[in-house]
């Protein structure tokens, strides 16, 4: 079964990915409906001290900063750690510092609106976020990002020339990054382009385009899901290919100029499968997971090496009869989080092996999910509902 993102399933108007730059654990969440390609980071130095990239500009602008007692609508939720996360919803930007209790909007002003909201989030700090937005009706829209250094108090806007809708936006660390533009669809193809930036976003250059354009050096063919890099030189592209038996995975080894595609053994229990593919999730320069679709099920793939060799687990697959899996959550290498619509698969060893169980909520209509433990967890019910757990999934409670 081939997965699209939530954002063409709804016929979107507007899209957002948000990287965020927060302490702790990295963490990483997909969900087939909202697409969170989840961008990936490896664990710098937490040490690290990074200039304030407003240094650069004139001007910041505060945020429209509302603390507020009401529960917001919930379209994702990126959670940091335990206690610091962010949110979007209804064209809001959302922060939390008490484990999402209570929630202060943080939208940076000028932003333009959306009817729905995405975000995707790289954990290595807790006060860094970076925000690029696209709304309209066609891809010519233009794109703005926006970067903020204080946790949403103020926000400056980037430079950045472009169109279309941002897939992915990922950053390796707060300087360098990259963001996958969508350029448009035809039959069984979708045009992308990335940007690539050395400089926390001050600057932004174009690095690769799909093949439909004069130079390009991706294949067109196929729909895509996004970008990721281990390192400055090494990275993913990733997406659907309707040839049963084959996964797409584009590698490239000197950033983003030339790729070539990287063969991943497909077990043949699944030959006649087709599937998708999203961006690699590391944790570290060596350790990573490749999440892989298909069907009713999951494939994950792991590497040891950074990359160079990626080895498949074992297969879970949905308990629910003609039911797609809707989410999953890798909080780190040993502990992933499979919803099916009705019940929680997890995993202790990377997923070579899977268990079962019923929780007190009933999931169906998952939006987002994610996890920054083995046992802390938050999930978006629709249309908008937040709940969290504290032990491991089994029982959740409705943020009030």
């Amino acid at each position: 079964m081939k997965y699209k993102p939530f954002w063409l399933l709804s016929g979107i108007a507007g899209f957002i990915y948000c990287t965020l730059i927060g302490c702790g654990t990295e963490n990483h969440t997909t969900s087939v409906k909202n697409m969170q390609t989840h961008s990936s980071a490896s664990h710098p130095n937490a040490s690290h001290a990074t200039k304030s990239k407003t240094d650069s500009f004139p001007t910041t602008t505060p945020s429209k900063s509302v603390q507020t007692p009401q529960v917001p609508h919930f379209t994702s939720i990126n959670m940091v750690n335990e206690q610091i996360g962010w949110a979007t919803g209804r064209n809001t930007v959302w922060y939390t510092k008490d484990g999402g209790l209570s929630w202060k909007a943080v939208t940076p002003p000028g932003f333009q609106s959306a009817p729905f909201l995405q975000m995707s989030m790289n954990a290595i700090g807790n006060q860094m976020a970076w925000i690029a937005a696209s709304n309209g009706n066609s891809i010519a829209s233009p794109l703005s990002i926006y970067y903020t250094a204080n946790a949403g108090q103020s926000w400056v806007k980037q430079k950045i020339q472009a169109t279309g809708y941002p897939m992915s936006l990922h950053f390796l660390d707060p300087d360098q990054g990259w963001i996958a533009l969508f350029q448009g669809a035809a039959a069984g193809s979708e045009g992308e382009t990335i940007y690539h930036t050395y400089n926390g976003g001050m600057t932004w250059h174009t690095i690769a385009q799909t093949n439909q354009v004069k130079g390009g050096n991706l294949p067109f063919v196929g729909d895509k899901t996004g970008v990721s890099f281990v390192n400055a030189k090494v990275g993913w592209v990733t997406g659907f290919t309707a040839l049963s038996g084959h996964i797409y995975f584009y590698r490239t080894t000197d950033g983003g100029y030339h790729w070539s595609l990287q063969i991943l053994h497909v077990p043949n229990t699944f030959q006649n499968e087709q599937f998708t593919s999203f961006p690699p999730i590391f944790f570290g320069q060596q350790k990573g997971i490749l999440p892989v679709s298909y069907g009713m099920g999951l494939l994950v793939y792991r590497t040891n090496d950074g990359g160079n060799t990626w080895t498949s687990e074992q297969a879970v697959q949905s308990t629910v009869p003609n039911q797609a899996i809707q989410a999953w959550s890798f909080p780190n290498m040993k502990d992933g989080f499979v919803i099916d619509g009705k019940q929680i698969l997890t995993t202790s060893d990377g997923g070579q092996t899977w268990n079962s169980f019923t929780p007190n909520l009933t999931l169906k209509n998952v939006m987002d999910m994610q996890f920054v433990s083995s046992t802390h967890g938050w999930i978006v019910m629709n249309p908008g509902t937040l709940f969290y757990t504290t032990d491991g999934g089994h029982f959740w409670n409705k943020v009030k």
